[in-house]
């Protein structure tokens, strides 16, 4: 399996779903992460995706989940959009202690 053809639904349902119930459990997203990744995930790395992708109570995780996990990722990688979100976090930084300083300043007369 080459990985330009290797797609999210292929990579779901050929290297996760190993049992072909159309969820995925704890144990194979550990052994699905076994075999596309070079270091097998931790107990607190595997927790981490299941509360991260899933509902409260939710102990499987189904492809929209991991497809919607995915675009989220995806989307946050991206370094447009990473430049975009840090100059959006300190303009709003920026006028916050503006807003700070300017009531201090008010405050003092």
């Amino acid at each position: 399996m080459t990985s330009h053809s290797l797609t999210l639904q292929r990579l779901y349902t050929q290297v996760f779903d190993q049992n072909k119930d159309n969820l995925i459990s704890k144990e194979e997203l550990v052994r699905g992460f076994g075999r596309v990744t070079p270091v097998a995930l931790t107990e607190g790395e595997v927790a981490a995706v299941m509360n991260d992708i899933c509902q409260p109570g939710q102990n499987k995780l189904n492809f929209n989940m991991l497809k919607m996990a995915y675009t989220r990722y995806k989307e946050v990688s991206n370094p447009q959009n990473a430049r975009r979100q840090l100059l959006e976090a300190s303009e709003s930084l920026s006028g916050s202690v503006k807003a700070s300083y300017d009531t201090s300043l008010s405050r003092k007369k």
